[in-house]
This record gives structure tokens, sequence and C-alpha cells, in this order.
């Protein structure tokens, strides 16, 4: 588990939480990259899996409360947890709770897209085996288009979208499909991101001093940056590229932050444009 960090955006707070650690494939995760690259930033071990954070920020402003992302909560199947490589104490309840955090404060859960170590905490397994709402009082809302294709199963892998993580919440009429950069809630709004999958949306958060983006797979580690550094796991690896291209470029003309999924070390960055390589790039962001 990872320590919460906290911005203050004016007016607006926004606190990362981990929805715990992760250990993925190296491969997967840094696509054409070379091992003898990305080794050298993501050390990897014996199975040749990297160390990733599942983060998810807690929003709370005067137009209300609301978290984005759940990582993949405490109902993997043993397939499931030996593909993620997480533990099953450190998920995002219990890291919840230990900031002294409310899971009844939470009143709209939003997710940028359907993928299990983005949605797995939605729903959990209570004590008595029964799958509940992780955050009981919170209405959930994602990308109408990514809502479609999980459903038609229009993945990367058969098993890129598992029902369970999701379904009793359709059933309950809690979750709302979303189209293309909704506002939801003043302040806060989904901005349309496509290319890990077709229907991808990160979420732009607007605070009356500065703005952030919680950039959920479009940028998912520090070393993303460059436009043709990908996952195995994109839908759309060119068109990525070019999503995170213009994501870069306003984000450094709007001074956004921009908040990594999965990035362990660097979380929360700046982007730069690097004028001797012709590219944007990234900093780390140092509290002020």
């Amino acid at each position: 588990m990872s320590a919460s960090r906290r911005l203050d955006l004016g007016g607006t707070t926004l606190t990362l939480i981990s929805g715990g650690i992760n250990h993925i494939d190296g491969g997967g995760m840094l696509g054409i990259v070379p091992k003898t690259l990305w080794e050298q930033w993501y050390p990897a071990d014996h199975e040749n899996r990297i160390t990733l954070d599942t983060h998810c920020a807690l929003v709370e402003s005067k137009g209300g409360t609301i978290l984005i992302e759940t990582g993949c909560g405490n109902k993997l199947t043993p397939l499931e947890r030996r593909f993620y490589g997480g533990s099953e104490s450190d998920w995002l309840l219990p890291n919840f709770l230990a900031a002294g955090l409310d899971p009844r404060m939470v009143e709209r859960v939003v997710v940028t897209h359907l993928h299990t170590d983005h949605v797995g905490g939605l729903l959990m397994n209570d004590p008595d085996g029964r799958v509940v709402p992780t955050f009981p009082n919170a209405d959930f809302v994602v990308g109408a288009q990514e809502f479609e294709d999980a459903e038609a199963g229009r993945g990367i892998t058969p098993n890129a979208y598992v029902p369970l993580n999701y379904r009793a919440l359709v059933e309950e009429r809690r979750l709302d499909p979303a189209p293309p950069d909704t506002e939801i809630i003043p302040g806060v709004r989904f901005l349309a991101t496509p290319g890990h999958t077709f229907g991808h949306q990160s979420v732009l958060i607007e605070g009356t001093s500065r703005a952030a983006v919680f950039t959920g797979d479009v940028l998912a580690l520090y070393r993303h940056a460059p436009t043709h550094y990908t996952m195995a796991y994109d839908v759309e690896p060119l068109r990525k590229g070019e999503t995170k291209r213009a994501l870069l470029e306003r984000a450094a003309r709007e001074e956004w932050l921009l908040i990594l999924s999965h990035e362990p070390r660097f979380p929360i960055c700046r982007a730069i444009y690097q004028e001797r390589r012709n590219r944007y790039d990234l900093e780390e962001y140092a509290s002020e």
C-alpha cells in the first residue's frame, strides 16, 4: 500500500489513494520498447513482472464528492490474481479506511474504462460472500461507448471485460453510460482520449487555481510519454499515440497536472516541451 497524497486545486481537493500494488508483465506494459531499455526504469522480477500502482482519486468540491477509479478490488479469481500479482489485503477499501475516509461519503464513482484493474473495486465480496457495492451511497459513471464495447466484448483479449465487475450495478440502474466530454459535476468532466480502448475517457478536474487530468491508461506510466511507447493491451496503438500527443500539448499549454494511473514513483507530473527532441515529455511535479 502506498501513502495517500493530496492536491489543493483551489476550492477542490484531490486525494490519491492506492487501489493496490500490482506486479504485471513488463513487456505487456511497455509494448514495443525493448526490455534492455524499459528494465532500466522498471526493474523486473524473475517472472518478468514490474511493480505498478493502481491510483484512485477522491475529488471533493462544492459540487460533490466523487471517486475516480477503483483498482482490482477483492473479487479476483486465482487466475486473475496470478495475472495482476496483487495482495488479497491490499485493495481500495482497506486503503480508503486507512486514510481516515468513509466510503459512505462518495456520491459518484467515475471510471475511465472498464478493465478489471480500474473497475474491480466497484463491487466487492462482503464478509458473507455477497457481491455488493463498495461505495454504498454512490452511483457510477462510465463512457457510453466503453459500456457498449464491454457489453459486446470488443476488447484486445476475450477476458478484457469482466461482467462481474459491473453487471449488478446495471441491474440496479446505478450505472450511467455518459457521452464524450460529459460534465460529471461542476468542475469535473470526461475528456475523450481513445486508443487504449475505443471509448476510453480521461477525467479533467478544474479548481480555481489549477487543473488536473486523471489520465487513465492513455498515459499510464511516466515513461509512456513518447507517442510510440504503447502497451500490448491497446486496441488502437496509432490512435493512442495521436491522442497522447494532443493531450500532452494541451496539458503543457494550459498548465494541467497529469495523474498517471499506474506509475509507481512519479504519479503526478507536468507536461513540458523538449525543443531538442521536438516532442512533449513529462517532469515530476513537486508540491509547491
